[in-house]
């Protein structure tokens, strides 16, 4: 037998010895949290005026006027809401969504009283907190719920909003795009409005909310991992050594 053929040999028998080895691994079932890719920033002074139309927006910023699972703004109860907020503005300032947020924080703050839980992880963690028509049932909410509640009114307006974390509680964060200028994202707090001891905002962690919530993203395939280790990290606010 020649060098060629011992090598070919050696070949086979490595390639069969590795392939015909079974990894075994434990299969979990999980899901997906995914982040909203956020920076460290000072809520920015107001211009005076904010766009409400949809392709005034940049392309990343257009994703948080779609409606969704949680923010479903195809439906009577947020219409009817959506035409009192209009009502107590003149038609002047119903095309300036500087005053529609200003009406959508003080309907929240004047008819949605303060509701406490628990957050805790259960099987299925979105059951713990209401929909935006149990809000408006039963005329009470926690942050989250409030925050939920006004960004399907931002979003039925034409007004870019998600979710953000700040503080250990949840605020809302809307897009302006003034007359001239880049838009920017400003923030709306209902627990704290007066004084916010640290005006950085974060991204919204992922429990208990998921992807679904945040990016208006589905997911149907399974996924497997061999470990899972979670971790809580703070970023330096300097990009580069981030």
């Amino acid at each position: 037998m020649n060098k060629l053929s011992v090598l070919f040999l050696m070949f086979f028998l490595i390639k069969s010895i590795i392939f015909s080895y079974e990894y075994n691994f434990n299969k979990y079932k999980f899901e997906v949290y995914y982040l909203i890719k956020g920076q460290m920033k000072k809520n920015k002074e107001r211009p005076n005026f904010g766009w409400r139309i949809l392709k005034t927006f940049p392309l990343s910023v257009k994703e948080y006027t779609f409606t969704s699972q949680y923010y479903d703004y195809n439906s009577t109860e947020i219409t009817e809401l959506a035409n009192k907020i209009n009502e107590n503005l003149k038609e002047s300032r119903q095309k300036n969504a500087i005053h529609i947020a200003d009406e959508i924080f003080r309907y929240i703050q004047n008819n949605i009283s303060d509701r406490e839980i628990i957050k805790e992880i259960k099987d299925n963690p979105h059951k713990i907190f209401f929909s935006y028509r149990q809000v408006l049932k039963e005329q009470k909410a926690c942050d989250v719920e409030k925050c939920r509640l006004a960004i399907t009114l931002f979003r039925y307006f034409t007004i870019p909003a998600r979710m953000v974390y700040i503080n250990n509680h949840y605020a809302v964060e809307y897009f302006i795009m003034p007359l001239k200028g880049k838009g920017d994202w400003y923030l709306m707090d209902f627990y704290n409005n007066e004084n916010i001891e640290s005006e950085n905002t974060i991204p919204v962690y992922w429990h208990p909310l998921d992807c679904r919530e945040l990016l208006n993203e589905m997911w149907t395939n399974n996924c497997y991992v061999n470990m899972l280790e979670v971790k809580d990290i703070l970023l330096n606010p300097d990009e580069q050594e981030a």
